[in-house]
């Protein structure tokens, strides 16, 4: 549960040549949201993904709702490219206060709370950006160029920022041993397979994810985790067991401090089988709660479980027992139990598009799920849904 959420998009390989752009534009625009950030559950930013009338070049635009997403604007583009060539692969949208970031594979920045957007050039792939204020923290993978075509297991580099992202240094050490998957041309993130990298819980805790791939230590079912409470000057590595022979895992830390994690397997026909893993020690624990198809069962005459339907995506845990889950082809799940079961929402929210899909709440009661291109809202803690079709202006 977090104020200032990273969302993400699947779009396709990243081939195009990026352009930034500082002014606003006066073209009404005709894209979809694909990402956004809250500061409160009024004030939040959007990332629309558009083109223009001839359908030849396309952008990304952000820019602020004051509202709690009923309309946007006025929108000020952020980077442009040919709709022939690839579009961006994904993109996530952190803010706070003055300082946003977009980003994935690479990295636009703003200080003037949106005004300005500017590229600001990395060297590995931008997997996760997490704010508090001034201080900023970066998860990047450093994948080798001359690698291209084969997997590799790629470092991880956790930067920080203490003065809103204008300048970046290295993490005093980093989690040893932290990688991902990927290759010379950036780490491989498949919409299917919903991946957590950086879980920030105050100005100094934070958990490194890596893709389930066991370290020499661990089962050969688990996704290593890294955790420090001293702003990176150390580390201690857990593991995430995950009860299933997982691809890909997600992850969310709930006010309280216990953790929820979400695995999945090879994805196929919507469909995916998965597991809920819940930690209330920091991650030194789990009670893992797989389903039948995960423990690889005789299923036969078993009803496929509601969690099991669709792909890996977005997770937020509200508390030590709630917590939302939505991704690509499915829709939006929520468990009271702490994970033993997840059901459909009462409202109809779902991805069944295969878009972005995102779930945050900024306290116990006020949510926003973007599913379909469709913002969704609730105010008593998911009983109820509305139902906001962003406006811009």
């Amino acid at each position: 549960m977090s104020l200032s959420v990273a969302g993400w998009l699947l779009v396709g390989g990243c081939t195009a040549l990026f352009q930034s752009v500082a002014a606003a534009t006066s073209a009404r625009p005709n894209g979809n949201l694909a990402a956004f950030a809250f500061l409160t559950p009024s004030v939040g930013y959007g990332a629309f993904l558009e083109n223009d009338a001839s359908g030849e070049h396309c952008r990304y635009a952000i820019w602020r709702t004051d509202n709690g997403g009923a309309d946007f604007g006025p929108l000020v583009p952020v980077t442009s490219w040919s709709c022939a060539s690839a579009f961006p692969r994904a993109q996530s949208l952190a803010v706070d206060g003055r300082n946003g970031f977009f980003y994935d594979p690479g990295l636009f920045v703003t200080h003037d709370a949106g005004k300005r957007w500017s590229a600001d050039p990395q060297s590995g792939t931008v997997l996760s950006v997490a704010v508090h204020g001034d201080s900023v923290w970066m998860l990047e993978a450093d994948c080798a160029r001359e690698q291209s075509q084969s997997f590799e297991s790629c470092p991880l580099r956790l930067l920080e920022s203490d003065d809103g992202g204008a300048a970046w240094v290295p993490a005093r050490t980093q989690p040893p041993g932290a990688t991902a998957r990927g290759t010379g041309s950036g780490v491989t993130q498949e919409g299917a397979l919903g991946q957590s990298w950086l879980v920030r819980i105050g100005r100094s805790e934070a958990y490194v994810v890596s893709n389930p791939s066991p370290l020499p230590d661990l089962s050969p079912d688990s996704a290593p985790v890294w955790f420090t409470d001293d702003g990176g000057q150390s580390w201690s590595t857990r593991a995430i067991p995950c009860g299933v022979e997982a691809e890909s895992v997600v992850l969310s830390a709930a006010a309280d401090g216990t953790l929820f994690a979400v695995c999945a397997g090879e994805p196929g026909a919507g469909y995916e089988a998965k597991s809920t893993s819940v930690s209330a020690d920091g991650g030194l624990t789990w009670a893992v709660h797989p389903t039948c198809e995960a423990q690889n069962q005789n299923c036969a005459g078993v009803p496929v479980p509601p969690v099991n339907d669709g792909y890996l995506g977005a997770l937020d845990a509200v508390s030590g027992a709630t917590a939302f889950l939505i991704g690509s082809r499915g829709a939006l799940l929520t468990t009271t139990d702490g994970g033993a079961d997840w059901q459909p929402t009462p409202s109809a929210i779902g991805d069944e598009d295969g878009g972005p899909s995102q779930v945050t709440f900024a306290n116990s009661t006020d949510g926003l799920v973007l599913g379909d291109g469709v913002l969704w809202r609730t105010t008593d803690g998911g009983a109820d849904w509305s139902k906001l079709v962003p406006k811009t202006r």
